[in-house]
């Protein structure tokens, strides 16, 4: 039987050293017991690994590779973060930077506060930025804020991720509840932007996470208004599946279908066709998508035009 108390003196876990074995995959992972147990303790105490230390029974402090067996109870302490001057600061910014997750660790193990930026930027937003996915781990694990902002945009660890397409970063940072929908200042959502880049199974995760299909930027532009504009078709039915209204125009009353056929991308006429968008439905200056298609005078996008307003009047 493994104890582990608090300093207070009270239990805080009691487990047969086997089942314990069992429970924290130590088969699996035998070479850091001390840090599995650790994590099995995060959810009992409140706090990251980063600020736990366990001592034995007579008061060494054990290290993350350290054996377990032979014990029979240990004392947990729980560390608060020390002070952290801007040059400790920037040492964690600079490693998370560039990827060199030992250095993270050690720096971590401190414990230093994961959440202090350096000219407005946090570790994570860095890690993010850059793709480091095996630092964003590490923030994450200590409880680094995922919604921390970019102070001179607000731009998030996650909308940097969908930015630039780090896909599974993206995913880390919304399985730790980043705010999917969290747009920029005077700009755009993740998932506008994901749409912007064609990153298809970036919105595809955000989609399936709930992000808002139907959010605007500052103009009152949509994801699909977007994707129709780049002819983006693969998003475009992705969001047409998830019910992103097809019809929701900007503040100058353009449309997604009124971008495919100023586009004259026959493709993705015909997707918003299919889902009963609104041929007719007119801009601020009057002119409907049908209008459109006939200035640009594209034969595709006409052809279809006049073929889905005899199938609806067929109907």
């Amino acid at each position: 039987m493994l104890r582990v108390r608090m300093m207070s003196g009270g239990s805080i876990a009691a487990l047969p050293l086997r089942e314990l074995s069992d429970a924290l995959g130590w088969s699996e992972h035998p070479e850091h017991p001390v840090r599995s147990l650790k994590r099995h303790l995060e959810c009992r105490c409140g706090q990251s690994r980063f600020r736990q230390r366990l001592l034995s029974e007579d008061g060494a402090t054990l290290q993350d590779d350290d054996v377990l067996d032979g014990h029979t109870e240990l004392q947990l302490v729980l560390l608060e973060f020390g002070p952290t001057s801007q040059d400790r600061a920037l040492e964690l910014v600079a490693a998370a930077t560039s990827n060199d997750a030992t250095l993270v660790e050690f720096l971590l193990q401190r414990p230093q506060d994961p959440n202090l930026p350096v000219r407005g930027r946090t570790p994570l937003f860095c890690a993010a930025y850059h793709g480091r996915l095996d630092i964003v781990r590490l923030l994450l694990e200590a409880s680094a804020e995922t919604d921390s902002a970019r102070c001179d945009d607000g731009a998030t660890p996650l909308f940097v991720a969908c930015q630039f397409g780090h896909l599974e970063i993206a995913r880390l940072l919304l399985e730790a509840k980043a705010d999917q929908d969290r747009d920029v200042k005077d700009g755009p959502t993740p998932l506008i932007i994901a749409c912007q880049s064609n990153y298809v199974e970036v919105v595809r995760l955000l989609l399936s996470e709930r992000a808002d299909s139907n959010k605007t930027d500052p103009i009152g532009g949509t994801p699909l208004s977007m994707a129709s504009a780049l002819g983006y078709v693969e998003i475009i039915r992705l969001l047409l599946e998830a019910n992103a209204d097809k019809d929701q125009a900007q503040r100058d009353g353009l449309t997604p279908l009124f971008f495919a056929c100023q586009g004259s991308d026959a493709e993705v006429v015909r997707v918003l066709l299919e889902a009963r968008a609104d041929k007719n439905k007119a801009c601020q200056n009057g002119v409907s998508p049908l209008s459109m298609a006939r200035m640009k005078q594209h034969e595709d996008v006409l052809r279809l035009l006049h073929e889905f307003t005899q199938d609806v009047s067929n109907e």
